[in-house]
């Protein structure tokens, strides 16, 4: 998960990473450079107009046009949805802006930049590539809680977050994989609501014991785990908004 203070910082290095794109125009890579440049101040929407990006860019309405359209070819911007003036509008693509994300050492589950390493969302073992799709930064908690499963198996008895990133999942395969446990549809998913309150009071981990490595109930879970468990997979969910967008 990339933070929202990022896009500052995204606006500023985007530009080099553009010319490490293969297969697009230089027009293209001015678009994008140009819509990162309106990052900053809104990491959820980047698309400052079609007037704005001819103005920056120095090209023609129907110039930034093909421009976006090739950048969606490639995948490096994805539609929100939303219309001006009969235009539809672009962000840009979070696996593009989490490619960024791990120059930088930014897990990109929790958002931690302490003690990152690279990681694989389909592990080696379970015929994982280390690719750009595959590849990911984790911090060590993450890391940890991940392990060596699939995210199908880890998150099997969590069907509502597993049913949002599936189709994210989708390009990770072929894959060499175990059977993977069947989805259940009795688990008590904990409000958000609930957990984020007690951010602000006071936690006596000391007399929480040791964390168990799966939460299948939350009556009687200390409120510190429930809230590390929902900023872990909060986290998840973040990682592939742009595969669930409209199409």
């Amino acid at each position: 998960m990339v933070e929202a203070n990022l896009w500052a910082t995204v606006s500023l290095k985007l530009m080099g990473m553009c010319f490490d794109v293969q297969k697009t125009s230089p027009k293209a890579k001015s678009v994008l450079v140009a819509m990162a440049d309106n990052a900053w101040d809104d990491g959820t929407h980047v698309f400052p107009s079609r007037g704005l990006l001819a103005h920056k860019t120095c090209l023609s309405l129907s110039g930034v046009d093909r421009g976006l359209s090739e950048l969606k070819g490639c995948q490096l911007i994805y539609p929100v949805g939303k219309k001006q003036k009969g235009v539809v509008e672009y962000n840009i693509s979070l696996r593009y802006v989490n490619r960024f994300a791990r120059r930088f050492g930014i897990c990109e589950v929790c958002g931690s930049s302490e003690n990152t390493t690279q990681d694989h969302w389909i592990p080696k073992s379970k015929g994982g590539k280390s690719d750009n799709w595959n590849t990911v930064r984790l911090c060590q908690p993450c890391n940890v809680n991940k392990s060596d499963t699939l995210p199908e198996e880890w998150l099997s008895d969590k069907p509502k977050i597993y049913a949002q990133i599936s189709k994210r999942l989708e390009v990770l395969k072929p894959r060499q994989a175990d059977d993977v446990v069947g989805l259940t549809t009795e688990v008590r998913q904990p409000d958000k609501q609930t957990l984020i309150e007690p951010l602000e009071e006071e936690k006596n981990s000391n007399d929480a014991g040791e964390e168990p490595e799966y939460i299948d109930d939350v009556d009687g879970v200390p409120e510190e785990w429930l809230i590390e468990w929902f900023r872990f997979l909060d986290g998840w969910l973040h990682c592939f908004p742009d595969k669930a967008q409209p199409r």
